[in-house]
């Protein structure tokens, strides 16, 4: 009951920090690309997204190298999600605090953000089906970052 709390507090807190972050609108809007081209994004927003990226391919070698995943029960399945969700938020938390973009950019980026912290709540709830798909959403929005960013 106490872990549920803390992760509830640390997803309220990730949506606290977002949705503060220059006054932005609560709605959440598609990606757009600058006339075409890929937006600069701060260094440390890239990093955070590739370690972000590295998080999950080390998650799921060893996963695949111990077969926890293939013979695990649900609950040990959703225990494993919920201890990669932490690190990949841990790494969001970072992402957020080092945010020094400005215009337009900024506002793409949050775009961008926006739909993990959904995805977030998600994986750290006990429906395992429902954690699969945000798991493998989170994926391919980590994924899609080089197609608006760079």
């Amino acid at each position: 009951m106490k872990k549920k709390i803390t992760q509830l507090l640390a997803s309220l807190l990730l949506i606290l920090i977002v949705s503060s972050c220059n006054n932005e609108p609560n709605h959440m809007s598609a990606v757009q690309l600058n006339n075409g081209e890929l937006w600069e994004a701060n260094i440390e927003t890239t990093q955070g997204i590739q370690q972000m990226q590295k998080l999950i391919k080390e998650h799921e070698l060893q996963n695949k190298m111990e077969g926890i995943m293939t013979e695990a029960s649900n609950s040990e399945k959703i225990e494993n999600y919920h201890s990669i969700n932490n690190e990949l938020k841990k790494e969001f938390n970072l992402i957020i605090k080092s945010c020094s973009m400005d215009g337009e950019a900024h506002e793409q980026l949050h775009n961008y953000i926006k739909p993990m912290l959904g995805m977030f709540a998600t994986i750290d709830g006990d429906n395992i089906e429902l954690i699969e798909r945000d798991y493998e959403a989170l994926k391919a929005q980590l994924g899609a970052y080089s197609s608006y960013f760079r």
